[in-house]
């Protein structure tokens, strides 16, 4: 195990918030840290909850209390397109 390297891997979750455009600024943003890595959340919101489940107490502090947790996780989540081109990205950066 003699000279392996330590990866540094950035968490980007879902601090996209649904826009490609801001998961790319955070792809820049790891890899001007030096990160070797950038971990990113997929899912798919209608795998993940129903229309009619309720925010936790955390997420009504911090959304709006007039949308449903499938309303405000489907914006956040991103199409299997957007993630192809955000590899491709990602790439590009050597991430």
């Amino acid at each position: 195990m003699k000279n392996k390297k330590t990866l540094i891997i950035a968490e980007a979750g879902v601090n996209h918030n649904g826009s490609l455009r801001l998961a790319k600024k955070l792809v820049n943003s790891a890899a001007t840290a030096g990160a070797d890595i950038i971990k990113f959340q997929s899912f798919e919101t209608d795998q993940l909850t129903s229309k009619v489940s309720p925010k936790a107490k955390y997420q009504m502090k911090t959304t709006s209390k007039k949308e449903s947790q499938y309303d405000m996780l489907k914006k956040y989540q991103l199409s299997y397109n957007d993630h192809l081109e955000l590899k491709n990205y990602c790439n590009k950066k050597k991430l």
